[in-house]
């Protein structure tokens, strides 16, 4: 049984904006406002605002930016538990996904940053063939999770110690 749970979090930024009309200028903005929804762990995110005078005169205008924490909330927003996907093995999935724009990100809740190897500042690697020294792990088949293997080594993350890793065929580590 598979159970997961969405979280909305919302965070409202005021906006105050102060123009002399007084003259014959007429301000215009457009959008008046903004309901954005943000990936889990995003932590920027880029809006554009246009300000137009239509008016005769000359527009002097002023924008302030203030985060309204007595409007900021997290809640839950749907708990679905046992629901199935009508994704099955074999179908074509390419380009359903949210693409990744950035080539690095955070840092999150934790204090957790990453980046991209093709990034500047970014992790060097070197692929090392293992055939001949590495551990042979066997029961491995489609779709198959094995493990847990001794890392030899504790390491925190989010707040849990880990010490072992498995593997999965579908191309992943837990």
């Amino acid at each position: 049984m598979n159970s997961k749970q969405f979280i909305t979090l919302v965070i409202c930024l005021v906006f105050f904006l102060g123009a002399s009309t007084a003259l014959g200028q007429t301000i215009e903005v457009d959008p008046t406002e903004f309901d954005v929804t943000l990936d889990f762990g995003m932590t920027d995110y880029t809006e554009m605002m246009t300000i137009s005078n239509t008016g005769d005169a000359d527009l002097t205008y002023s924008i302030a930016v203030e985060f309204d924490d007595n409007r900021a909330t997290v809640t839950p927003k749907e708990t679905i538990i046992g629901q199935e996907s009508d994704v099955r093995k074999g179908d074509d999935v390419r380009g359903t996904g949210t693409p990744s724009l950035r080539g690095s990100g955070g840092p999150d809740w934790y204090g957790y940053s990453w980046i991209d190897s093709d990034e500047g500042g970014g992790p060097s690697y070197e692929w090392n063939d293992i055939s001949e020294s590495g551990t042979l792990i066997t029961g491995l088949g489609d779709d198959t999770n094995v493990g847990p293997f001794d890392l030899g080594f504790d390491f925190d993350y989010y707040g849990q110690t880990f010490n072992s890793i498995r593997f999965c065929t579908n191309g992943f580590a837990t």
